[in-house]
Formats: C-alpha cells, structure tokens, sequence
C-alpha cells in the first residue's frame, strides 16, 4: 500500500501537479469554511452554547450529518433547503453539489 502511494505521488510529481500545495490549499479553504460557519451561526445565536473548540473539531473532522430536508451542499460547506435551483448558496460562494438528484 506505501508502495502504490510513494508511486502516485511520485507519478503526480512527474506530470507537474503540486500535490502538497493542493492539499493544503484545501484545508485552508476547509478550515475558511468552518470558521466562517461558526460566524455565521454566532451572529444568528444557533451555537446552542456550543464552543468553538468543539464545534471546529466537529467541523474539520467532516463528521457533520447533512441536515433533513437539505437540498445543497454550499462551497462553504453550510447546507440549505430550496424549493429552485436559482439563488441558491449564493451568500455561501456557490453551490458544491446538489443532494436532490
């Protein structure tokens, strides 16, 4: 397994794709999206007395449920519930999926 691994890397180096850089760049922008959540949610008073702490390992860990009924995930990484398709996530950067088929 260390062996495929070291290889596509090696690989993805060798065609010029910066591999850390991507992956880093993705968890900053992961790591934007959390924090910007958690503003979001702080001026709305929904931390349900939450800490930041707690709600960032949350967050960053991925291990946030999709809320029922959601029908978008946003590139921020929020989740919004539309009856169309036009205007949605448009305050969160955009949408990154849609979840209703």
């Amino acid at each position: 397994m260390r062996f495929l691994a070291v290889a596509l890397t090696s690989l993805a180096l060798a065609a010029g794709a910066p591999v850390v850089a991507n992956a880093q760049t993705a968890n900053n922008d992961h790591m934007k999206a959390c924090a910007s959540q958690w503003n979001e949610m702080k001026a709305k008073g929904t931390t349900k007395g939450q800490s930041y702490r707690d709600f960032s390992k949350s967050c960053l860990s991925g291990a946030s449920q999709v809320p029922a009924g959601s029908t978008a995930q946003c590139k921020d990484g929020s989740y919004i519930q539309t009856a169309t398709h036009q205007g949605a996530c448009s305050r969160h950067g955009g949408v990154a999926k849609w979840l209703d088929g």
